[in-house]
């Protein structure tokens, strides 16, 4: 078994390699044609210069031999000049008819070869999307065989580039990792060096940042000078010392939350466990807040309008429900009501309500020692 399966490792490195190698041949083969296509064409517009520059001179030379009319030298010599560059002019035109014709024999190549990868990256993309669990090696060689069609898309490319990740500890997948990100840069290199998508890139980011800043300005106007406010925002149920609780804040909300620090708001975060399953109204351990009996339309609340629609997020608690307490609250807004007495609670000193305990995985100790309800 051991043989069969270092056998079978070693065909697949190999395969591989020649993979690489044949990307690498291709890859060669096109860009030669595409030099061999400019050279030509430069070739062609400086014989058809040429030509031209030749047929003036000719011009010019007939406009002044026609002032001799006697045999003088001096007209012997610009009829014989105007013999050799007649002679040097139908060279010229055959020469450039050459040109044009190496350039349309270059440009038929080019197509027929650009075509052949274009079939190869639908027929290689199909079998990748008909292989229920494709490797890293097939996804690698889709993109590199996409990124060698003219015709893909930047969104194209960036689908096949998602299936990489640099957060691994694998050597082996962040090879392949390194490998994509070098296809996916050479092939959307122009793409993103565009002077138009640098501009509206930077416009876009210029925007965001007015938008943060009035965001931030509106807030100081609405409740006050900024060194009276405090802001608690849900830390997303990050735990450095619990394996599966480390979540990331969202880029949006770390700017924010920058740019109110800066600002001179006061910005902590709260950890946010049950915030939005637990009833901010009963406050009850038991509670538990679901739309599962909840309808997902609503009728239209704008005027004139008699349809349905679509909503999200409602949430009504069982523990209000059995009391005959038909509440309906928003996921959102009884999660910040819940947050808001936790931040309460925070700079009063007082313990975390008991309703609201840390979240705790099986079979592990509250975080830094703390019960459930501290």
């Amino acid at each position: 078994m051991a043989t069969a399966a270092s056998a079978a490792a070693t065909a697949a490195s190999a395969a591989t390699r020649a993979a690489a190698h044949a990307h690498k041949f291709v890859t060669d083969v096109v860009t030669q044609f595409e030099r061999a296509i400019h050279c030509a064409a430069a070739v062609a517009d400086a014989v058809a210069a040429t030509k031209q520059a030749v047929g003036d001179v000719m011009d010019e030379m007939r406009t002044h031999a026609k002032r001799f009319a006697s045999p003088h030298a001096t007209a012997r010599a610009f009829r014989t000049a105007m013999q050799k560059l007649s002679q040097i002019a139908t060279k010229l035109g055959q020469f450039h008819t050459a040109a044009v014709d190496r350039v349309r024999v270059h440009e038929s190549i080019h197509a027929s070869v650009c075509k052949l990868v274009s079939d190869t990256a639908a027929k290689y993309a199909t079998t990748v999307a008909a292989d229920p669990n494709p490797s890293l090696a097939d996804h690698l060689h889709a993109l590199q065989v996409a990124a060698l069609d003219p015709s893909t898309s930047v969104q194209v490319l960036t689908t096949y580039f998602s299936k990489f990740s640099s957060h691994t500890h694998s050597p082996h997948d962040y090879y392949y990792y390194t490998e994509a990100k070098r296809v996916y840069d050479r092939a959307t290199r122009d793409y993103y060096r565009d002077p138009c998508f640098r501009y509206f890139q930077l416009q876009r980011f210029i925007n965001l940042q007015r938008i943060e800043m009035n965001w931030v300005n509106d807030l100081c106007k609405q409740y006050g000078k900024a060194e009276n406010l405090i802001v608690a925002v849900g830390d997303w149920c990050r735990n450095p010392k619990i394996a599966n609780k480390q979540g990331s804040i969202p880029a949006s909300y770390r700017r924010l939350m920058k740019r109110m620090t800066d600002a001179g708001i006061l910005v902590f975060l709260v950890h946010e466990a049950y915030t939005s399953k637990r009833c901010h109204i009963c406050q009850s351990p038991l509670s538990e807040c679901s739309g599962e009996n909840i309808s997902e339309t609503k009728i239209n609340p704008k005027p004139n309008r008699v349809n349905s629609v679509k909503v999200h997020g409602r949430i009504q608690c069982d523990q209000c429900a059995s009391r005959d307490r038909h509440v309906i609250l928003d996921r959102d807004v009884n999660a910040s009501r819940n947050i808001y007495l936790l931040a309460r609670h925070l700079l009063r000193k007082r313990p975390r309500p008991s309703y609201l305990p840390w979240y705790t995985p099986p079979n592990k100790e509250p975080p830094d020692g703390r019960d459930s309800g501290g």
